[in-house]
């Protein structure tokens, strides 16, 4: 590492020639933008959406366009001063060092007290703001290109002062500019020499350390103090207007509690240490003080709130700003700010471990120290592990929360899908990219800046608009999510920005991944960092790695190419169904397609087994079919079908189906605005007469026939009454006196369903005896009262289901692209995705399911096959 540390007074004429804007606020976007976000751990405690000091460093002398880290450094020191970041603990000033870590200074966003902040500010960034001279174009008209004009401050002189006294060691600088309290002396020198004579260099070594422990465990209890006496007890007793005991509650938490146990502690060490200059042994009394070491768990879980609490107020309170700027400036304080005091005990507790260890290391094998501390030592990684854990909980809430208000302006199935108010939901990251936009997207070809989101289930692009941001297209499942990593780097790509990055080309260099969105699309991301493509990449993949890869259902292919389009299929037996194409009815058995039927325009097909029969939709007329006959090929030649009667025309769509102990056929004729349904049923036991009868229309009858003012979709069919799925909802149809009533009742529990463009598509009756209504973006359950039998189960669907089928306890969703299983009981995560293409369910019932696709250009037809399973329900 460099030691050379530059100050504000050094800028004159440090700077070689860079290509950047001197704007301060422009390199500070430049550098928002661009930095990687991402965990690190320092003295065992992980810190959150930071980066190093060497990457600062690296990033500012890339946007600069210098190689010279000296300036790099010194910009970034600049904006460190002007409240862009900070060191993670308040103390540090910006070095080029891998192991500093430093993170983003925001504006925290309001969140309960949202109301009390202007919604137009509420997502904007502020940059600071001045102009770096030194960087900018010369002033001087008769400046040319190629040589340097008569000012002395000619950035082309490159003149370069002599920087005096400013090599300064590494352990000066962090003494020095991180204004840290350095130990008066060591243990060597407070002994005497004729005591360090007798002793051996590891035993030096190990006293060295133990004197370390106990001074740096005074100088924090001094602090407490300093903050308890100094800072809490004015505020709590009202000497900041507006400002009481609940924002001392909310920010401090239980400092004093930690004062009190801490301070307990240094004085029963410093007692022994008193008696003993010479500490033979501190494991009893460590071992002793790790018990009530818990009360950091609570500070700990507390502090992603108490910092978001604390910038709120500062950013709202002036008086409370002064308050603590003036008390910075007290001695005790040591011109640090106040967050670097609410960070301490949690460092304090990570460095417990680094030195104990360090004193177990120097401690002679057998030294009955070694079992004591190391019993410690394990005791509090314990619990700092736990504070770890609390945090990062607590720090995840606080990120759900500010993504939901960010996004409360935002479509609700959108938000919906996100199901951010699940208590299992994770936030896993978030950073800024730039989303490649095509030709033939806008004339305006430049890249759109967005943030990308990651959940644990979910990936979010969204991008800012006018006093708000949006989410792009839509949000992607990470099961339904590739990664495809474009290894042709590009180069050339002009910047959205108004300034170059870089002065060693005329182009930036990106590096782009594709994340591809089954069955809706694909969208190219780009950044200029490197590392930013591949932790991006790699956190996605890890978090996919997480969802468990189950095959409830394979496929297990029938027919491939049969040489014409499939449109509907139908079993007769357990050996023999029936393909219904645009030109005929085919038999398959034995994997051989037999051309029964030649009629064309076939749209529909449904079968009355116990009847022997097989109704067709052709050209919108419905035909009544012998299914012994049509397999036998008596319906092959033309002059027998010319024998067959229609039934019904103008039909849309027919269902078949048992209800009030009869074998039923509804025919629908639907337009936009209304629906009629005629029913039929075979005369008598049927069977019989229709097996010697030719015109089967004889042995049918019109049974009942009703309207519905809404455009119907599905029919089920229940024990006395048929739930017709409409545009409007579901209506549920009295079979015997046709009096017509909704399904769902204007309760607001059902508020999630009727208030959003949501389509009924399949109605099922589950074993538990409740029914499963399935809508085209949600799904839930409803007993026979028409109450929701289970109130914490909704499915929300990802895509855009065109059918179901329910086959206990798996609900099926089809969509054009994709076959999506669900456990019955587990509405948060789909256990299976199938990716398809022209997708198409032809037949389900029960555990029978049969579907077409499209693969290399051929049409296949398939069997749908579900693992068994035990149902418990």
């Amino acid at each position: 590492m460099d030691d050379e540390v530059y100050q504000i007074g050094d800028l004159r004429d440090k700077y070689p020639l860079v290509d950047h804007s001197p704007l301060l606020s422009e390199i500070a976007s430049d550098f928002h933008e661009t930095i990687s976000l991402v965990c690190h751990i320092k003295d065992n405690i992980e810190y959150l959406d930071c980066f190093s000091g060497e990457e600062a460093v690296t990033l500012l002398a890339e946007i600069l366009g210098t190689e010279d880290r000296k300036v790099a450094l010194l910009t970034g020191q600049i904006l460190e001063e002007n409240g862009m970041f900070h060191d993670v603990v308040y103390m540090h000033k910006l070095m080029d060092n891998k192991d500093m870590f430093y993170q983003m200074h925001t504006l925290a966003l309001p969140l309960a007290g949202a109301n009390n902040l202007d919604k137009s500010n509420k997502n904007k960034i502020s940059y600071p703001t001045g102009v770096l001279v030194n960087i900018a174009q010369c002033y001087s008209p008769t400046c040319f290109e190629d040589s340097p004009c008569y000012s002395y401050s000619c950035p082309k002189r490159r003149i370069y002062e002599k920087v005096v006294n400013k090599k300064v060691s590494l352990e000066h600088i962090k003494t020095t500019i991180n204004n840290t309290l350095p130990l008066q002396n060591t243990w060597s020198t407070s002994i005497g020499k004729p005591y360090i004579k007798k002793m051996e260099k590891k035993e030096i070594k190990r006293q060295e350390i133990i004197y370390e422990f106990i001074q740096t465990e005074k100088e924090y209890v001094e602090d407490l103090f300093s903050v308890k006496t100094k800072i809490m007890e004015p505020l709590a007793e009202g000497r900041v207007p507006k400002i009481g005991e609940e924002f001392v509650r909310n920010v401090f938490n239980n400092i004093d509690e930690l004062y009190e146990v801490n301070k307990n502690f240094y004085d029963n060490i410093r007692e022994l240490q008193k008696r003993k200059p010479i500490l033979e042994s501190i494991g009893d009394i460590v071992k002793d003080f790790v018990p009530n070491l818990y009360c950091y768990e609570r500070y700990g879980r507390s502090q992603p709130r108490a910092k978001h609490i604390l910038q709120i107020e500062k950013n709202n309170n002036k008086n409370l700003n002064n308050f603590f700027k003036n008390a910075q400036y007290k001695p005790e304080f040591r011109r640090l700010p106040i967050e670097s005091f609410l960070a301490r005990p949690t460092t304090r507790l990570g460095r417990y471990p680094i030195l104990l260890k360090d004193i177990i290391k120097n401690t002679p094998e057998g030294h009955r120290d070694i079992i004591l501390l190391n019993d410690a030592l394990q005791g509090i990684e314990n619990i700092l592990k736990e504070v770890n854990n609390q945090a990062g909980r607590a720090t995840n809430k606080l990120k759900l929360e500010e993504w939901s208000l960010l996004l409360e302006s935002e479509r609700k199935d959108d938000i919906s899908m996100l199901r951010l108010e699940n208590p299992d939901r994770e936030f896993i990251r978030e950073g800024k990219l730039e989303l490649k936009r095509y030709a033939n997207e806008s004339q305006n070809h430049s890249n759109i800046p967005i943030t990308l989101v990651l959940l644990d289930n979910m990936l979010i692009i969204t991008k800012p608009k006018v006093n708000s941001i949006e989410i792009y297209k839509k949000p992607i499942p990470l099961q339904l999510l590739s990664i495809i990593v474009d290894e042709n780097n590009e180069n050339g790509v002009d910047m959205s920005s108004k300034h170059k990055r870089s002065s060693k080309s005329e182009s930036q260099k990106y590096y782009t991944f594709t994340l591809v969105h089954q069955g809706v699309g694909s969208y190219s991301l780009q950044t200029t960092v490197y590392s930013d493509q591949k932790s991006w990449i790699e956190c996605i993949k890890k978090q996919q790695s997480k969802f468990k890869k189950e095959t409830i259902t394979k496929m297990i292919p029938l027919i491939t190419n049969p040489g014409t389009k499939i449109i509907a299929a139908n079993y007769v037996s357990n050996i023999l169904f029936l393909l219904a194409t645009e030109n005929g009815v085919y038999i398959q058995s034995d994997n051989k397609m037999k051309l029964v039927l030649p009629l064309s325009k076939i749209s529909h097909m449904e079968v009355m087994l116990q009847y022997k029969l097989l109704f067709i939709i052709a050209n919108k007329e419905v035909y009544p079919f012998n299914i012994d006959l049509l397999v036998n090929g008596l319906y092959i030649t033309k002059p027998s079908l010319r024998k067959i009667k229609k039934l019904c025309s103008n039909v849309t769509f027919i269902a078949v189906g048992r209800c009030d102990d009869r074998d039923l056929l509804c025919c629908v004729k639907t337009t936009s605005l209304n629906s009629t349904i005629k029913i039929y049923a075979p005369k008598g036991d049927g069977l019989i007469k229709l097996q010697q009868n030719k015109s089967l229309n004889d042995s049918i009858i019109l049974y009942k026939q009703f309207y519905i003012p809404s455009e119907a979709r599905t029919i089920t069919f229940l024990k006395k009454s048929l739930c017709i799925g409409c545009i409007k909802g579901f209506e549920v149809v009295d079979i015997n006196t046709l009096t017509t009533q909704s399904l769902l009742s204007n309760n607001s529990m059902f508020d999630f369903v009727l208030k959003s463009d949501n389509i009924p598509i399949r109605m099922f009756r589950t074993p538990r005896q409740d029914f499963l209504l399935l809508y085209s973006k949600v799904g839930f359950y409803l007993d026979k009262n028409g109450n929701r039998s289970r109130p914490d189960i909704i499915f929300r669907w990802f895509g855009t289901p065109t059918t179901f089928a329910y086959c206990p306890p798996y609900i099926i969703s089809f969509e054009h692209n994709s076959i999506s299983i669900w456990e019955e009981n587990s509405p948060e995560v789909v256990k299976q995705i199938i990716p398809s293409n022209s997708l198409k369910l032809l037949y389900e019932n029960n555990n029978q399911i049969l579907i077409t696709e499209m693969k290399n250009q051929l049409q296949v037809i398939s069997i749908l096959h579900i693992a068994p399973y035990q149902y418990y329900g």
